[in-house]
């Protein structure tokens, strides 16, 4: 109980610490100050709201204390590393930039202090020349993983594999903080865009087991959401069961946001698989007359009417013609109903021809048509239609987006 006590009191100990103005805390060392702002980010990967909502006001009085300190404060390489720790953080360059000029630093943190601050100041090409070759583990943990995933983001753009190993450093470097949240996420991400589907379940499965309660475990649903939509269709079963698991992880709350926003993004990316999959997860984890349930309803309806489902979607799709729904799915309701009406006749009392800026919706033009009022459309007919159908609602949410 008393551990958990002191765990619960640690941000408001730490900004005590860093805003009290008494001689006690203006005598604290720059590498002490900078141990109170990790244990408080730690605590936010951790799940402490009030750690995250502290962090940025310890952030600028941190580098009040830096920029006040004596200049022969900084001749002890602890204090050094720690305002580069600290930039590397996020902090305010401004401290970085004073130390430069100072030039009291040890001479072997020369090569880390310009390239740190090149980085923080956006002079990338400066900061692959100092940080390029600089070995992680020759420092610290503290400062090693910070710089491990700094070096990670500058070589991402040209070496995806020397990028992955320094992710791979920096998570080995400080286990459990804030340092390997940010790295598992980016790497988790990375394997996603590279298609490498096993590394990408395998490591979101140890995000959703260690970090599930991050306040950045938004950011990972988000980007992990994303990256299922993008998977390859037809996805195979086996894929589809450890998606399964790994969302099972999580609370009911966070499954249900997870499979809507899995649908929503498949069902706009044309992933007839992977929409219906999410859906039909997404619809028992719904309340009854919620929107989340019409949403559910509405991705399912998405996926159906291209299936030899049709008349399913078709019946989903009506019952949730007068449901006020956000403003992107209002659009990708009136996108489908248009694939509808493209398909076969759709009934036109169900949905007005016209949006809500009184412009012809996506699909209107289908209306006037002549579609079968018996038969679907061919296989071919259809799969032409839904793509196009979707690249109009994709366009239409694009420029929605705020």
């Amino acid at each position: 109980m008393r551990i958990a006590a002191l765990l619960t009191a640690l941000p408001a100990l730490a900004l005590t610490l860093a805003s009290a103005a008494g001689a006690e805390t203006s005598r604290a060392a720059p590498f002490e100050l900078m141990r109170s702002l990790e244990a408080l980010q730690n605590q936010a990967a951790e799940g402490n709201a009030a750690a995250y909502a502290a962090r940025p006001k310890l952030i600028a009085l941190i580098a009040e204390r830096f920029q006040a300190a004596d200049p022969a404060v900084w001749r002890e390489p602890r204090n050094v590393r720690a305002a580069i720790t600290y930039v590397l953080n996020g902090g305010q360059p401004a401290m970085l930039r004073k130390l430069a000029d100072l030039n009291v630093f040890p001479k072997q943190d020369e090569k880390l202090v310009k390239g740190a601050l090149a980085y923080a100041e956006g002079r990338e090409d400066d900061a692959k020349v100092y940080l390029g070759d600089l070995d992680a583990q020759s420092w610290p943990p503290s400062l090693g993983g910070q710089l491990a995933l700094v070096q990670s983001t500058l070589a991402m753009g040209n070496d995806r594999h020397k990028a992955i190993v320094l992710l791979d450093l920096a998570r080995l470097l400080m286990p459990g903080t804030l340092v390997e949240d940010v790295a598992l996420r980016r790497e988790i991400i990375t394997y996603a865009e590279a298609g490498d589907i096993d590394k990408f379940l395998s490591l979101s499965e140890q995000y959703a087991r260690r970090f599930r309660r991050s306040v950045y475990a938004d950011n990972f649903m988000q980007g992990f959401a994303a990256s299922v939509a993008k998977l390859a269709s037809p996805v195979d079963p086996q894929t589809l069961r450890r998606l399964e698991g790994l969302v099972a992880l999580l609370g009911p709350d966070e499954q249900r946001s997870v499979y809507l926003s899995i649908a929503q993004i498949s069902a706009i990316r044309g992933n007839v698989t992977m929409t219906r999959f999410a859906a039909e997860h997404a619809l028992p984890l719904c309340r009854e007359g919620s929107i989340d349930l019409a949403r559910a309803k509405l991705y399912r309806a998405a996926a159906l009417i291209v299936t030899d489902d049709y008349d399913s979607g078709l019946a989903a799709l009506d019952g949730i013609a007068k449901v006020e729904l956000p403003e992107r799915d209002g659009q990708l309701r009136r996108a489908v109903i248009g694939l509808a009406r493209e398909l076969r006749e759709w009934p036109q009392a169900t949905e007005p021809a016209a949006t809500a800026h009184g412009k012809p919706g996506v699909g209107d033009q289908a209306a006037t048509s002549q579609p079968s009022t018996s038969q679907p459309a061919n296989s071919a007919t259809t799969i032409s239609l839904a793509q196009k159908q979707i690249a109009d609602v994709d366009l239409l949410l694009k420029r929605g987006a705020p």
